[in-house]
């Protein structure tokens, strides 16, 4: 218990500088994939890792100049209707499609790469697939 207050106090001196920030508003795109510094996760919320609490976030729909629907993603190659596997020349991983979130670009950090139509178009389908409950077309 003494662990998970002393990270969640953390989590909040780092929220805390993320919001009284001054610096200009990263300019992101649909598609891209930035390090997020996403927080300090409850339960079994997928929560940021290191110092800034921070992950690789995929930019699913970009809202406005400063706010996204964003989904996480793991380092570990997870299979199962939840998650969708990119592997590319820039990243390699597993977005976890069950948790979606709205998120403020200045969460932002740095961008990693941008992933091609294509595959932000199956990952958008996979997204979809879950959240209407609907089964994959058949090939």
């Amino acid at each position: 218990m003494k662990e998970v207050c002393k990270r969640l106090l953390e989590w909040i001196m780092v929220k805390i500088r993320l919001e009284r920030s001054l610096a200009a508003l990263p300019l992101f795109s649909e598609g891209e994939i930035w390090w997020c510094s996403i927080g300090e996760n409850v339960g079994t919320e997928i929560g940021g890792k290191g110092n800034v609490f921070e992950r690789p976030m995929i930019i699913l729909t970009k809202l406005d100049y400063r706010s996204f629907i964003g989904i996480p993603m793991t380092s570990k190659n997870k299979i199962g209707p939840w998650y969708f596997l990119m592997n590319s020349d820039y990243i390699d991983g597993t977005a976890v499609l069950i948790q979606v979130r709205y998120v403020d670009c200045k969460r932002l950090n740095r961008k990693i790469c941008t992933i091609n139509e294509s595959t932000l178009d199956k990952l958008r389908n996979s997204f979809i697939r879950i959240i209407c409950h609907t089964k994959p077309p058949a090939i």
